[in-house]
């Protein structure tokens, strides 16, 4: 006779049918935040009002933790008649805009004739609470721009002087890939404007990674029980089970490089998970084959 399959019984149906509400309930759980997620909150920013001085509009791009540099482009515009043409838009006067950051300052010079344009800046990341990235995947960013204008003019010389003081506005827009952003925009139009960012990452890059710790952990822990089993006698010793142990151990780093953003060797879910992880799956492969060894000596002798 063919076998053929079981039949369910009406627990089988019950627990089919939880098993796949859990697995819708999933879905959303996970979908639902990616949806929500990886924009750009802004909060603050000048109330509308004269078309004054230099709008500075703030677009991240990328988020390197592991350097701690923020990507940004910037992009200039004005249409104050004391600064630019209002029939041609390009400048009557010498503009020149500073951005200053942690970790040094950047100027845009755009000489009269010109139009203003974008420009792109890399601005240093400090952990948020000490936080950076060895406490990947929960790690935080932040960083701070100062941003000023000034009109230029020549001396007698030719040297460029300072002439007078721009009034600046700021903005953001735009997002980055993985990273919840959350801009700082001053109250009001100045001459200096403050402006703070800050980035963590996204519910669905923690959810993903954290995924591929416990996957991590699952394999090493079933590796573990079953050379366990081996060495207790409780199950029969197969080179297969040597070859899988073996398979499992130099699969764990490729799992471990998968992580989204790879964090260097040495951050905190290797201190506290991947390196005991990979000493227990060594631990159990070493000893599978000591005794599959040992087995082949018995035979032997």
């Amino acid at each position: 006779m063919e076998p053929g399959p079981r039949p369910l019984s009406k627990r089988g149906w019950v627990y089919l049918v939880l098993a796949v509400i859990a697995f819708a309930v999933a879905v959303f759980t996970v979908s639902a935040p990616y949806r929500a997620e990886g924009g750009v909150v802004v909060t603050g920013g000048a109330p509308a009002g004269p078309d004054i001085g230099v709008t500075v509009n703030i677009s991240p791009l990328s988020v390197n933790a592991q350097l701690g540099v923020l990507s940004t482009r910037l992009s200039f515009a004005s249409i104050d008649p004391e600064i630019v043409d209002q029939k041609t838009f390009r400048l009557i006067k010498d503009i020149r805009i500073s951005v200053l950051t942690w970790d040094g300052a950047q100027e845009y010079t755009y000489l009269r004739g010109s139009f203003l344009g974008t420009a792109s800046l890399d601005a240093g990341l400090d952990g948020l609470d000490g936080l950076d990235i060895a406490n990947y995947p929960f790690d935080d960013y932040s960083t701070e721009l100062l941003i000023s204008a000034v009109v230029l003019e020549q001396g007698a010389g030719g040297e460029a002087s300072i002439a007078e003081d721009l009034l600046v506005r700021s903005a953001a827009s735009g997002r980055v890939s993985g990273w919840n952003t959350a801009v700082q925009l001053p109250l009001d139009v100045s001459t200096t404007q403050e402006v703070f960012i800050d980035f963590n990452r996204e519910f669905s890059i923690k959810l993903f990674a954290l995924s591929i710790l416990g996957l991590i952990v699952i394999l090493a822990s079933v590796v573990f029980w079953v050379a366990m089993l081996v060495a207790s006698n409780r199950r029969a010793m197969d080179a297969i089970l040597l070859t899988w142990a073996t398979g499992v151990l130099f699969a764990m780093p490729i799992l471990r490089n998968a992580l989204p953003n790879a964090p260097p060797i040495g951050v905190a879910i290797d201190i506290y998970v991947f390196f005991w992880a990979l000493l227990a799956a060594l631990i159990a492969a070493v000893l599978l084959a000591v005794i599959w060894v040992r087995r082949i000596q018995g035979v032997r002798g």
